[in-house]
């Protein structure tokens, strides 16, 4: 892979690396950034995207769907019979954590019963029990629900944001690429400046069709700049304006698609699809609407690639 030494988010020295598409997604392809911007990025919005992947990962493993990237813990996933509880995916299936210790002590001191969402969170709390009370207490750290809670999407600003630094990256491979051709801040804090909004529109994709719930990334550089268009899911959708035409430079135009599915990941140089400009995102109803849509869409994607019938998807505004 031919690397530009250039940081295709802020324009400065490249130190370090980043991926195309993010870790958390299951992404392995890197390119060159600086350390600054990586580490920037990390701890903003795409740690906020991050939380959301996780969850949706967890829900389908739970619907029986287990995909090939890192799985976490979903934080406070649902409440049962008072209490709160975690979802912690683990080899072969998934356990159902209280996300605090629930103790119980009467008045003289007696321990009735002591529940705790992990083994660490236990011998923490037991420990000041019995420096406390000198008394011992039993232990119980899982149970399981009778179903998966609903998950509520939302791809909001975070994922916009997290949309243009996908497409600043793969842009950053287009051939002859320089970092003036994207829209990038001249003060003295790093950042793009361009734009990503919600598309609802439907494109006709290059050479090849892809696998249902499969991420994408499509970049081009046509005579009206640097453009771009991201999939989460094979449904959410983000257009992207990344830079403005420059004079003297060849058309030119790559997709990357990663299927979460079978973890495998692809890049390759396509012929430009020309994407027209994208017009506002329309009325509250008609953003409402298409999210609507989205939602349904990925819900048929999950089950296509196996995901049980019963998926059970809400979604949230994304101007919440």
């Amino acid at each position: 892979m031919d690397l530009h030494p250039s940081c295709p988010y802020c324009g400065d020295h490249a130190d370090t690396a980043d991926h195309s598409f993010p870790e958390f997604m299951g992404g392995k392809r890197k390119v060159p950034s600086c350390r600054e911007c990586n580490s920037r990025f990390g701890h903003s919005f795409e740690a906020v995207v991050s939380d959301l992947f996780s969850k949706i990962h967890i829900y389908l493993a739970g619907n029986g769907l287990r995909l090939r990237v890192p799985l976490g813990r979903w934080k406070r996933a649902f409440d049962q019979d008072g209490e709160t509880y975690d979802i912690v995916a683990e080899q072969g299936g998934l356990r159902f954590l209280l996300s605090g210790p629930v103790v119980e002590i009467d008045e003289e001191t007696r321990v009735l019963n002591a529940r705790f969402g992990s083994e660490k969170q236990a011998r923490k709390v037991l420990s000041s029990i019995r420096k406390k009370y000198g008394v011992e207490a039993p232990v119980d750290i899982s149970i399981t629900p009778a179903i998966m809670p609903p998950i509520e999407l939302h791809f909001g600003q975070e994922a916009a944001r997290l949309a243009m630094k996908m497409c600043s990256a793969q842009a950053s491979t287009l051939p002859a690429f320089r970092p003036d051709e994207l829209f990038l801040a001249g003060d003295r804090v790093k950042k793009y400046v361009g734009t990503a909004t919600l598309d609802f529109r439907t494109h006709e994709w290059p050479e090849r069709q892809h696998e249902p719930l499969a991420h994408m990334i499509y970049v081009e550089r046509t005579n009206i700049g640097l453009r771009g268009i991201v999939k989460f899911f094979g449904a959410y959708q983000f257009y992207c304006r990344m830079g403005p035409p420059i004079l003297g430079s060849s058309p030119a135009a790559r997709i990357g698609v990663l299927d979460p599915v079978e973890g495998i990941e692809s890049f390759e140089s396509v012929t430009c699809i020309d994407i027209p400009e994208a017009e506002t995102e329309g009325t509250e109803r008609a953003v409402q609407t298409g999210l609507s849509q989205w939602a349904d869409r990925f819900r048929e994607a999950a089950v296509a690639r196996g995901a049980q019938e019963s998926l059970w998807i809400k979604y949230k505004p994304s101007s919440e």
